[in-house]
């Protein structure tokens, strides 16, 4: 969607490879987990450095469709408080909904809130509607 121009919406669950450097202001590292690896002998530097580059928090502010995104807050694949640091960079329309207990995978039905929501927003966009008001 920060790449083109006619995307119209996005609706995502649970995204990787946001906050990447989140380590270095003490929140949980994301997927792929970059910065938090054992670098070995390449330059720790150059890989927060590059990681900048493919975080989707840098792309976040050039998206101008509107978007739905969804946090689990039991996610240590894709921690909530980089969701969150994305989010608050998108600058359009957006909703997030923030899933307690949900871990990234969705056990025990915990996506659902996400679920209902997407086919909401995606009924919406087939249709030619408006996105569906915030519950």
């Amino acid at each position: 969607a920060a790449l083109d121009d006619s995307v119209t919406a996005a609706v995502v669950n649970v995204p990787a490879l946001c906050d990447q450097n989140g380590p270095e202001a003490g929140r949980a590292a994301p997927f792929p987990y970059w910065v938090a690896k054992d670098p070995g002998p390449l330059d720790p530097r150059k890989i927060s450095g590059a990681a900048r580059y493919f975080d989707v928090a840098h792309f976040a502010p050039r998206i101008k469709a509107p978007v739905l995104v969804s946090a689990g807050l039991a996610d240590e694949s894709c921690p909530p408080a980089g969701i969150a640091a994305m989010s608050n960079q998108l600058r359009g329309a957006k909703e997030v909904v923030f899933m307690p207990g949900a871990n990234h995978k969705g056990d025990g039905g915990t996506h659902e809130p996400y679920n209902r929501r997407s086919a909401a927003w995606l009924d919406a966009a087939l249709r030619g509607q408006p996105l569906p008001p915030k519950p």
